[in-house]
């Protein structure tokens, strides 16, 4: 699947506002401005726990009893057996995520969640949250933040701006892919809670970015370019 969406009680994990993704999977709930965090969990197929589970081997023997790998609790699927994990990593479940958010943008009122989703087995989860957009002649553009949690233990959890709307593997790794040094990343230890403000003070900075990128799209749409300053343009392109 191109979508590489994940599955909840055989649908797609995924749920959405707004325009149909392009592979026509999910829960729409357009109409359903009033959605409690909770009914995003559920409605996407995300509100699952995750945690931190004992390896075994064909005869039943403990791996390495001091080390232990990330599963999806409602199934039990193990998300990678290669990546062992001490007792000191610290899961964050889907729920904490879409809290996160919340807290980040609590300031605004006008922020709504676009997508909430998860990826392969589940290991994977993404929360983008519609912050509006701004007209470039007859151009709309939108702004988003993303924040995107690996539960198999390879990436930290990461929030960043973007104007990819995310809804399958493919977008989300073109925004992260366009986006890998902005935002921040916190690592899987500690209180998630302490790292709020300076992740705060990393996405300010960041549509701050993005408010004088949106000044300057439509300073320029406004320019008329005439005469020789045409040749000057090409020649730079």
């Amino acid at each position: 699947m191109a979508h590489n969406l994940a599955t909840t009680n055989g649908k797609a994990a995924m749920a959405f506002r707004n325009d149909l993704p392009w592979h026509g999977l999910g829960a729409n709930l357009t109409d359903q401005p009033d959605a409690t965090d909770a009914e995003w969990l559920e409605a996407s197929g995300t509100a699952y726990q995750v945690g931190l589970t004992n390896l075994y081997d064909a005869r039943g023997n403990q791996i390495l009893p001091n080390r232990r790998v990330m599963a999806r609790l409602d199934t039990m699927d193990v998300f990678d057996t290669t990546i062992l994990l001490s007792d000191h990593y610290r899961p964050i479940q889907n729920a904490e995520v879409v809290d996160f958010a919340r807290q980040l943008t609590k300031n605004d009122k006008s922020v709504t969640i676009e997508t909430l989703g998860a990826l392969g087995q589940g290991e994977t989860v993404w929360l983008l949250m519609n912050l509006g957009g701004f007209q470039v002649k007859k151009d709309e553009m939108q702004k988003y933040l993303l924040f995107t949690n690996n539960h198999s233990g390879k990436q930290c959890f990461r929030g960043l701006s973007t104007a990819v709307r995310v809804v399958c593997q493919n977008t989300l790794s073109l925004a992260m892919g366009s986006g890998k040094d902005s935002g921040f990343a916190i690592r899987h230890k500690g209180n998630l809670a302490d790292n709020l403000a300076e992740a705060q003070k990393i996405m300010g900075i960041a549509l701050e970015e993005y408010e004088k990128f949106s000044e300057a799209a439509t300073a320029m749409a406004n320019k008329q370019i005439k005469g020789k300053d045409v040749d000057i343009v090409l020649n730079i392109l």
